[in-house]
């Protein structure tokens, strides 16, 4: 890819470039790489930046990054990242909650897992937490997986999870929807 960007600077090459830098952990150098494919004109080039800048603990401008790739090309994975940032790195729940909405918006399913331990483990919301892990059923979990962690794992009641069925059903917030049984006792 050097070589073929040194007789035609292509955007592709310097993408792919700054990805094999990343998977080396020579980070600095796949910034570098990143740019370059940015300013040829690659948009895939946003997200890699923005990863590259995570691994290095910058988490202002991997923010920066992420959002330009999710405003540009809709790049929902870039909004999950930007609230996994918010809430594990920088502990600004609410800024997590609302980009993690942006990305479940785009029925990002690793959104939707992420927003339901937002509301457990840090904004202390069971029903909203119940209502989001239910519709991941069958999207990116099974019905018992999600159903032993809320019950066994995070010990929420049965009447909580219920309820939190019933909110995912009737809800505009939820674009993907469980409609199975729960089979709840």
């Amino acid at each position: 890819y050097k070589y073929s960007n040194s007789m035609k600077p292509m955007g592709e090459n310097s993408n792919y470039m700054c990805y094999a830098y990343q998977m080396k952990k020579e980070y600095e150098e796949a910034i570098k790489w990143c740019k370059n494919a940015i300013e040829l004109g690659n948009d895939d080039a946003l997200f890699q930046l923005g990863t590259s800048f995570y691994k290095i603990n910058d988490f202002n401008n991997s923010i920066i990054w992420f959002k330009e790739s999710f405003n540009k090309i809709n790049n929902f994975s870039a909004a999950n990242n930007i609230g996994y940032i918010y809430k594990e790195k920088l502990k600004k729940y609410n800024k997590a909650k609302e980009w993690y909405e942006m990305a479940i918006q785009g029925e990002d399913m690793e959104s939707f897992h992420n927003i339901s331990r937002l509301y457990h483990h840090n904004l202390n919301d069971d029903l909203k937490a119940s209502a989001y892990s239910i519709a991941l059923i069958n999207n990116k979990f099974t019905k018992s997986s999600v159903l032993n962690t809320l019950q066994n794992t995070w010990n929420i009641p049965n009447e909580t999870i219920q309820k939190g069925y019933d909110l995912q059903l009737n809800s505009d917030e939820f674009p993907i929807k469980y409609k199975g049984n729960l089979g709840l006792k």
